[in-house]
């Protein structure tokens, strides 16, 4: 349901994509002063990719296709966000089981 509502959103918010702490503050902010909540959560989607390519991406050339798997690959919302940096993102069925079994 999160990702879904994300994927309502007309005009994700920006979050911070540092850290959890700085996220966390972020959105209590965009909440208390108004943003519609689709609008935070697809901010927060979004961050989460920003944060991946940002910090376990670093330095690396990160070239698609990729394959999206673990349990935030269930979430449409950052799925959305992760096709919008690559052309080509696969998930596999049961891809939220692959991570644990590798």
């Amino acid at each position: 349901d999160f990702g879904k509502l994300a994927l309502t959103s007309t005009s994700p918010v920006k979050i911070a994509a540092r850290c959890t702490v700085f996220a966390e503050s972020d959105l209590v902010h965009k909440a208390q002063v108004g943003y519609k909540k689709e609008d935070i959560i697809a901010g927060l989607c979004r961050s989460i990719v920003i944060n991946y390519l940002n910090n376990v991406g670093k330095g690396k050339k990160i070239v698609g296709p990729i394959v999206f798997q673990g349990g935030v690959s269930k979430n449409v919302g950052v799925l959305k966000y992760f096709k919008e940096n690559f052309q080509k993102v696969y998930k596999i069925l049961f891809n939220w089981l692959y991570g644990m079994l590798n």
